[in-house]
């Protein structure tokens, strides 16, 4: 994924502060927000 496609992930998943965020962060936020919000 690119960092705009993250970024725009962060976004729909409601990530606050995703614009400050490198690609690593991105990453690692989007993934927890991920395995938190199918739990």
């Amino acid at each position: 994924m690119t960092v705009t496609e993250l970024r725009r992930e962060a976004a729909r998943l409601g990530i606050e502060g995703r614009s400050k965020m490198g690609k690593a962060q991105l990453i690692r936020a989007v993934g927890q927000k991920r395995r938190t919000a199918s739990s």
